[in-house]
């Protein structure tokens, strides 16, 4: 669970709370939003309330699309009316039924605002408590937007050391771990590897320091361990010689990053940072992100594509059996690959 701040929607979360009255008006503010970007799930919710089949403290959920591909929006009836306040057992029944859902689906990341403050009138740390209550113990990745009123106006920098700006290759490695956060899986130095490694073959900003060799882990590479060192105690805690550690990002890290990544990136770094994902999904798990990259790292190093060579090296690299990486495993990893070919330096 995390508490941030900044825009909701620039979070690529699986889930979004939307707010909501009983009566179906969204006619400003975060339900505006909603409403323009999310057409169907606001006719929904209005011929729901129409129906009469929305209450205070209950759920109305929808499944959206947007750029960012499948988006479940829950709609938390927050008020009974728009022009009336929010009250604290809604805010907690309505709770009780999210967390029913987060249960049911463990893996779906969800973004939260400040349920019943803003326009509600409910205090934020009485809503706080409640939303820590009640959401407390589950695996999901949960980001919590608090009210800009109890946050400072100006966003400050957060160096990596006295005197050193952000570089563009760090922030494309916190970017891409925040990204893969939203999976529900740990960020661990074992994975900004494997992203470095994508990001590098992708035509990303990481010079020629930045060398990958096998490991019985796939690749990786030293300058990679360094830059998580400098940025260790900055933007995440956690680091230690175990690669497979978790890494906890600090609660300024998602805005200033996501800043960073609107203001100074160019147009195909962004990109980058999309198509990477696109990369990995599906195959997000320690086995499968090690078998993905040693795959490529095989046909790159090798400037062939001989399948048989291919699976005896990757049983060889990472030093498992044949029933530990099946010819399946290979051939897997094999079709992500090329589909993604016109992306990858092979």
């Amino acid at each position: 669970m995390v508490f941030t701040r900044g825009d909701l929607f620039t979070h690529l979360t699986d889930v979004l709370v939307n707010p909501v009255n009983t009566v179906g008006k969204a006619d400003k503010g975060l339900a505006l939003e909603f409403k323009n970007r999310y057409p169907g799930n606001y006719a929904t919710y209005r011929a729901a309330c129409k129906a009469g089949k929305l209450k205070p403290g209950r759920l109305l959920i929808t499944e959206n699309r947007d750029a960012a591909g499948e988006r479940i929006i829950v709609n938390f009836a927050t008020q009974a009316n728009w022009r009336l306040k929010s009250r604290l057992p809604w805010i907690a029944t309505g709770l009780d039924e999210l967390r029913e859902y987060l249960l049911a689906n463990p893996t779906r990341s969800v973004s939260l605002p400040a349920l019943g403050c803003t326009p509600g009138g409910l205090p934020w740390e009485d809503v706080k408590a409640i939303i820590q209550e009640k959401l407390s113990g589950l695996s999901n990745s949960i980001f919590i937007f608090q009210p800009t009123s109890v946050l400072p106006n100006t966003l400050a920098p957060v160096p990596i050391a006295i005197g050193t700006p952000l570089k563009h290759g760090s922030a494309m490695l916190l970017q891409s771990l925040i990204n893969y956060e939203r999976s529900g899986l740990p960020v661990t130095p074992f994975v900004a590897h494997k992203l470095v490694y994508f990001l590098k073959r992708m035509g990303g900003p990481f010079g020629a320091n930045v060398t990958f060799v096998n490991s019985a882990h796939g690749p990786a590479a030293p300058a990679v361990a360094t830059v998580l060192k400098r940025l260790n105690n900055h933007y995440f805690t956690g680091l230690t010689s175990d690669d497979f550690s978790p890494l906890q990002f600090m609660n300024e890290t998602y805005p200033y990053v996501r800043q960073f990544t609107d203001q100074q990136l160019s147009k195909p770094q962004q990109q980058m940072l999309e198509d990477v994902m696109k990369l990995i999904k599906g195959h997000e798990s320690v086995f499968r992100l090690e078998l993905l990259a040693t795959v490529h790292l095989i046909r790159y190093h090798y400037k062939q594509d001989i399948f048989s060579q291919t699976v005896e090296f990757a049983r060889g690299w990472l030093q498992r059996t044949s029933e530990e990486i099946s010819a399946e495993d290979v051939a897997g990893a094999f079709g992500r690959l090329d589909r993604f070919a016109g992306k990858l330096t092979f």
